[in-house]
């Protein structure tokens, strides 16, 4: 006896019903969407409004934010600058203090002195203080600052001085070289050139890194302040004096605060 065809499964009927029904119901909607619609919209249309009304609270809220914003930055760029003046001030007084501290050579005494003056086309070969003979300043005397030689006086009014620079190319000290204490005169150069040593021996043993000091033969600085420090050394076999470049150390810190060495009373 041959078997028929097996019956369809009950749950795939009901699942074949349920989506009947839902087509149905969905074609249905669309068929009356002309009615039910409006409908939506008017009942919706309280909550848009009260959307709506928030609108404003929120760019209300948006924009007191970014202002408060914008002022944070404000301040924060105000305090920048604040700790940038205490910083300025704290480094100027503790070049101050320096110069409080600043050993003096026998028979000196400081006199302190502040630029008033340094000229952009002579950078580097003079500046004016607001010291002059009334305050016991004269020609050729030492002026310094923390770190060592700054130049010499080479002119004298009532109440400045103009400073000659030992960067100045007509300036010349008698100084000591490394260690070995080699003797050679250092000689300023124009504009923003290394200084350069010249009178070497022949032979010389001086190496970059050297300290350059005040050797005190000259007659007009003494002994043992610092200049510089050996920044280049060449040496060639057909020329047994070495040529050598100093950086002027003490022109590279603070020079708005200075002291004169006078003589001691």
């Amino acid at each position: 006896m041959i078997a028929g065809p097996e019956p369809a499964p009950r749950g795939s009927k009901a699942r074949l019903l349920v989506y009947a029904l839902l087509l149905g119901s969905v074609g249905l909607l669309w068929l009356l969407r002309q009615s039910w619609v409006p409908a939506v919209l008017d009942l919706s249309q309280p909550l848009l409004q009260r959307v709506q009304a928030l609108q404003p609270a929120r760019q209300a809220v948006k924009d007191a934010t970014q202002a408060r914003l914008q002022q944070l930055e404000a301040e924060n760029e105000l305090l920048q600058k604040k700790l940038k003046a205490l910083e300025i001030v704290a480094q100027e007084n503790q070049n101050l203090r320096d110069l409080l501290d600043l050993p003096m050579p026998a028979g000196y005494e400081k006199l302190a002195a502040t630029v008033v003056l340094r000229a952009p086309h002579h950078w580097f070969e003079s500046l004016q203080i607001d010291k002059g003979f009334e305050a016991g300043v004269a020609l050729n005397q030492v002026v310094l600052n923390a770190s060592g030689v700054v130049g010499k006086i080479a002119a004298v009014t009532a109440q400045t001085a103009e400073v000659q620079l030992i960067s100045h190319p007509e300036s010349s000290v008698a100084c000591i070289v490394g260690q070995q204490k080699v003797p050679a005169m250092l000689n300023g150069r124009f504009r923003q050139r290394p200084a350069r040593l010249q009178y070497l021996q022949n032979y010389a043993q001086i190496q970059p890194d050297d300290t350059v000091l005040t050797s005190g033969l000259g007659g007009v600085y003494p002994p043992n302040l610092l200049l510089g420090t050996v920044s280049q050394v060449q040496k060639e076999a057909a020329r047994p004096v070495p040529d050598a470049e100093v950086r002027l150390d003490p022109l590279e810190q603070n020079l708005q605060h200075l002291v004169v060495l006078v003589p001691a009373r």
